[in-house]
């Protein structure tokens, strides 16, 4: 996650250990961007990647508040 000017700037998705394509889950990272938060769609059928990409959103958002 890259943060400029206090926004979301740019997200991607590095690493995913997915049982499944990671296609089901690679629009987040936009929604990230244009929500300006982790409140994703949750991908039906991938819920618990939703959710560990909701996480780690959430982690980074964290981080950057307190460096």
């Amino acid at each position: 996650m890259t943060i400029k000017n206090d926004r979301i700037d740019i997200v991607e998705i590095t690493e995913a250990d997915t049982h499944y394509s990671e296609s089901y889950i690679e629009n987040l990272p936009s929604q990230v961007v244009q929500r300006q938060s982790s409140d994703v769609d949750v991908v039906s059928g991938a819920t618990l990647s939703t959710e560990d990409f909701q996480n780690a959103v959430d982690d980074a958002l964290q981080q950057a508040m307190n460096a």
